[in-house]
């Protein structure tokens, strides 16, 4: 049947994790030859609760389309969410597998019932269930919103968060909506774990900065280089300096003595030569003041 968009209870929503890429091609799918395959709901008074088919609702509404086409299970919540959890083709993360199971305990489902509804385990459950636990909300939401990968934020952010909440907490408000990777990831917790109490409140503070510096040594050291690799190998050197000058006049504070006046001047004048340089370089070679020779 279609069901206005107005009348989808969207209460589930947070069972998902939000898949950039996969919304474009549904977009571009929907926009060029419509909606092929109906969403799932379950009636509840005069609105539906959906149940499977966020992303093409998403899809729908970012097109500005006032329907969907959708299918209705007479069967209760709980019901429709374990169904919906059997017959998706979609690999779940076990965050996924967390948050349905957080929403079924939710409605009352001891742990033997969950084990048994799902077909897994009691210890698969409790592993489950104590990701919630181990995990900060904010972290959580930005897995998300797809801006933490899931894989990630499992193997990195949850024993940080054991760890240290409240720093692991911290360090993922920072973050904030920016993108990160997994190999990102792993260099803000294993830098984390290797530092000493100044230098995690530094990494936790500002994490990308850390993250800029991190990149530009890693560029530095990967021995990667065109022809120009000299050159290349030293400019990623000085980014990776100034960078961590940067941290380090940040943290450290204090009057401007006139021995780092002096410092800071050089350093200035040689990156303005070093620009002047580089545009030089980038413009070629001049020949507005040439001229033929006399003989």
């Amino acid at each position: 049947m279609e069901i206005d968009l107005h009348q989808l209870d969207l209460r589930h929503r947070d069972l998902r994790i939000v898949d950039s890429d996969r919304r474009r091609r549904l977009i571009g799918s929907l926009a060029e030859i419509g909606q092929q395959v109906p969403v799932v709901v379950i009636a509840e008074g005069d609105r539906f609760v959906l149940i499977d088919g966020y992303l093409r609702v998403d899809a729908l509404e970012r097109l500005q389309r006032d329907t969907a086409i959708a299918t209705t299970w007479s069967v209760p919540e709980i019901d429709a969410l374990v169904h919906h959890r059997h017959l998706a083709v979609a690999r779940r993360t076990a965050l996924e597998d967390a948050w349905l199971l957080g929403r079924l305990r939710e409605h009352g489902l001891s742990m033997d019932q969950l084990a048994r509804r799902l077909c897994r385990s009691k210890s698969w459950v409790s592993h489950r269930l104590g990701l919630l636990d181990a995990l900060a909300t904010v972290a959580q939401d930005r897995v998300r919103a797809g801006t933490v990968p899931p894989h990630g934020a499992m193997r990195y952010l949850v024993p940080f968060a054991r760890a240290n909440k409240a720093q692991c907490e911290r360090m993922v408000a920072q973050i904030g909506d920016t993108r990160v990777s997994d190999r990102e990831l792993a260099a803000l917790y294993t830098a984390w774990k290797r530092a000493d109490r100044a230098g995690k409140q530094r990494i936790v503070d500002d994490p990308l900065l850390f993250l800029k510096a991190w990149a530009a040594a890693q560029a530095a050291s990967s021995g990667e280089y065109d022809a120009a690799g000299s050159l290349l190998k030293e400019l990623t050197t000085l980014a990776a300096i100034a960078w961590r000058a940067s941290r380090r006049a940040k943290d450290d504070g204090g009057p401007m003595t006139a021995a780092v006046t002096r410092a800071h001047r050089a350093a200035s004048d040689a990156f303005a030569a070093l620009g002047a340089t580089l545009e030089e370089m980038h413009a070629g070679p001049d020949h507005s003041t040439s001229h033929p020779d006399p003989s």
